[in-house]
């Protein structure tokens, strides 16, 4: 199909296009449902869209068209936090038990050291897929808080990081308790409100209101072919990690604006500019060869640099949607992509053209690979966290793995571990999320304790 090239004045070029003809076209190239994206560049933003919103319907994707950001919403948690920290309310040095005397996990001693600021960088070592359905009679945080009671620890306290969505719903809960409203009602009066955020909302029930995209998932009889997400949204009662939040591409951006704004909006502090700072700041580091060029962890924020520049950003997935928002400050340029269909190769498209075309940097490229002599021993093993079940086996000289997910015990994806350097190897898979550096980390009488893949990890139960 031919694009159209003709160039609104000022529009941004992407790949020798504006952008409204580059989305259009590499929506139809890499096969995803919908997608709406938004750029802004100094003060100027800039919107395109293609797709359609529902694949039973047709109805157009259009730059207001609402989605759920997901995991991007874990970003506003702590936003809520620190805007308690302003306030004198919350020390995140100080323990969960200060705020929520009822919090317990499984190990006793995590129990009483995990921190408020663990639970926004991840390293409070709490098994983070612990995703159980709402109550038949509600969802509630308070309830979920519950549950977690007998919730394993992955690894010790502040050993590693591993992203853990169990953390992000109890720091949304102290919120809750802290400020007397539900983390629904707190994200929007709090921050979303006084943004001018006004194409969101934060309940299901709100959806009706608004031209709001459903997500998709392969058709697993066509591949190609793409069928509605069995359910619509997460449990609810886990929304302050990222399963309840929906607004449109270009008000995505009023968010991040005010974050590289020092906190900032209209001349109205949001949170001050010593916590918005704080919040982007390099606190821990990242397992090597992590995916999107982030080398840290900050409070909440994804943090990195490219060619010595701050960037800073957050993806999110949740029921066949998928979301990418990036922010360089010091170019003043922030962009949100969102999807409502799998589209790992249309943000690994749309990265560098923003990186090169757009903010002027240089390509990101991965260290060029180190083979090393392995033993395929050392690594066979079984791996699990609550989510996922891992089997690493090895054919002759090869290292093969086949992950499961343990609510269904099918097998999801198959492929094989390429050595790409010491304890570190190439993942080759069918789906393209999938695809990436997986780590082996710690030592388990002299095999590895834990299996990585992005920012999870799943600890070797089986030798």
């Amino acid at each position: 199909m031919k694009i159209a090239t003709r160039r609104a004045p000022g529009e941004p070029i992407l790949d020798g296009r504006p952008i409204q003809a580059w989305l259009s076209d590499a929506v139809e190239r890499h096969n995803v449902v919908g997608a709406s994206l938004a750029l802004r560049l100094g003060d100027s933003v800039h919107t395109a869209a293609a797709g359609i919103i529902n694949a039973h319907t047709g109805v157009e994707v259009t730059p207001d068209t609402v989605f759920q950001i997901g995991s991007i919403g874990k970003v506003f948690t702590a936003t809520l936090v620190m805007q308690l920290v302003d306030d004198h309310l919350v020390d995140i040095e100080r323990p969960v038990r200060t705020y929520l005397p009822e919090f317990t996990v499984g190990d006793v001693d995590a129990s009483q050291r995990i921190t408020v600021r663990n639970l926004l960088m991840h390293t409070s070592g709490m098994d983070g897929d612990f995703l159980p359905p709402d109550d038949p009679w509600g969802a509630s945080s308070q309830a979920y808080l519950q549950k977690i009671s007998l919730l394993p620890q992955l690894h010790p306290v502040g050993a590693y990081m591993t992203y853990c969505n169990s953390g992000y719903v109890v720091a949304g809960r102290i919120a809750e308790v802290l400020r007397r409203k539900p983390w629904a009602e707190l994200v929007m009066e709090r921050i979303c409100r006084p943004l001018g955020i006004k194409n969101a909302y934060a309940m299901p029930t709100e959806g009706i209101r608004f031209r709001s995209a459903i997500g998709h998932l392969p058709d697993p009889k066509a591949p190609r072919r793409f069928i509605l997400a069995p359910v619509s949204y997460l449990p609810q009662s886990i929304a302050a990690a990222g399963s309840a939040l929906c607004m449109s591409a270009d008000e995505l951006l009023k968010f991040s604006t005010m974050h590289f704004s020092g906190g900032l909006q209209g001349g109205q502090a949001i949170i001050s500019h010593g916590s918005a700072m704080a919040m982007q700041e390099q606190v821990v580091a990242l397992p090597e060869f992590s995916r999107s060029g982030y080398t840290h962890m900050g409070l909440g924020w994804l943090i990195g640099r490219h060619s010595d520049r701050l960037l800073f950003g957050h993806d999110g997935s949740t029921c066949g949607q998928y979301s990418y928002m990036q922010c360089m400050p010091d170019r003043g340029i922030s962009f949100a992509l969102l999807t409502n269909s799998p589209s790992t190769s249309l943000i690994n498209e749309l990265k560098p053209l923003i990186h090169g075309s757009i903010a002027g940097l240089p390509a990101l490229n991965d260290p060029e690979p180190n083979p090393v002599h392995f033993d395929c021993d050392r690594f066979i093993g079984v791996y699990e966290n609550a989510a996922t079940r891992i089997r690493v086996t090895a054919v002759g000289s090869d290292l093969h793995f086949e992950t499961e997910s343990r609510g269904s015990g099918t097998a999801r994806q198959r492929g094989r571990l390429l050595p790409h350097s010491e304890n570190c190897f190439q993942l080759e898979a069918d789906d393209p999320a999938l695809r990436g550096k997986i780590t082996f980390l710690g030592d388990r009488n002299g095999r590895p304790e834990y299996f990585r893949l992005g920012l999870r990890m799943a600890r070797r139960i089986v030798s």
